[in-house]
């Protein structure tokens, strides 16, 4: 367990060379890092070098302070060869531009189709209005009324079935 002094941020160091040319070597990393948490308010109270991701996390779990969030980003920077367990390989997708013309023209097909019966039915409501209309006053003629019931029943209860239709939605 570390001592934390109350009145500074604690915060850990991290020093890496990630090549043999890098311009700053872990002592003068560890230098500017000092004298950058000094004038802040923090106290380094840990180093850590390029082993330093497990020994972190085992802090973390130590004082139950674990995130999955640090979790996922110390398991995202590490190489897949240092990992216990690799990454699964996300799948290439190999895209078939077919696919994409083939859908752009039911799409194009489907509008199409769409607009014409859009178009055509305002037309076909306004010639079920005519006819509904004429079928009303022919049905509601007594002479007719009386010639359909006498000789075609059947076709004055069709006719008489139209005239009572509210609208052409044929799901009500």
């Amino acid at each position: 367990m570390y001592l934390v002094n109350h009145d500074k941020i604690p915060a850990a160091m991290y020093i890496r060379m990630s090549t043999e040319h890098q311009k700053y070597s872990p002592e003068n990393q560890a230098a500017a890092i000092k004298e950058y948490a000094d004038r802040n308010g923090y106290e380094i109270i840990k180093t850590y070098t390029d082993g330093g991701k497990i020994e972190a996390t085992k802090i973390m779990i130590e004082s139950k302070t674990f995130t999955t969030s640090f979790a996922r980003s110390i398991w995202l920077a590490t190489p897949d060869e240092l990992l216990a367990v690799p990454r699964r390989r996300k799948k290439s997708i190999v895209m078939d531009f077919s696919h994409f013309t083939r859908l752009e023209e039911e799409i194009s097909r489907l509008h199409g189709e769409y607009e014409e019966i859009e178009e055509n039915y305002g037309v076909n409501v306004l010639n079920f209005t005519l006819v509904k209309g004429y079928i009303k006053n022919l049905v509601m003629n007594p002479r007719v009324n009386r010639y359909l019931r006498i000789n075609n029943p059947e076709i004055l209860e069709h006719l008489e079935g139209i005239v009572d239709i509210d609208n052409l939605n044929t799901e009500e």
